[in-house]
């Protein structure tokens, strides 16, 4: 197994989004949240956008802001990834 150390190193090794935009895809990327490792997840994307405020966007926020995402994306081939915050939440019954 390959453990790495720090956000530096995991940049070395190309992204999905690298390989897609290397592939002539836009790419753009969501994110549920702000404090996440933003050199990391961000590798390659044309476009990152991150969620506005300290809290989480739950799952019907961030889909809405993927659906308004896809107005802006180019006619051209495209990727899009949305990463969804609820998984990591804790259970509340």
């Amino acid at each position: 197994m390959h453990r790495r150390t720090s956000d530096q190193e995991a940049a070395r090794d190309p992204s999905l989004a690298d390989r897609l935009r290397a592939g002539g895809r836009y790419t753009r990327g969501v994110t549920a949240i702000r404090i996440m490792a933003l050199a990391y997840l961000s590798q390659g994307f044309d476009a990152f956008v991150r969620a506005p405020g300290p809290r989480y966007l739950d799952a019907a926020e961030m889909t809405e802001r993927a659906r308004r995402s896809l107005d802006e994306l180019p006619e051209s081939p495209w990727f899009l990834w949305v990463h969804l915050f609820d998984p990591h939440a804790p259970y509340l019954r």
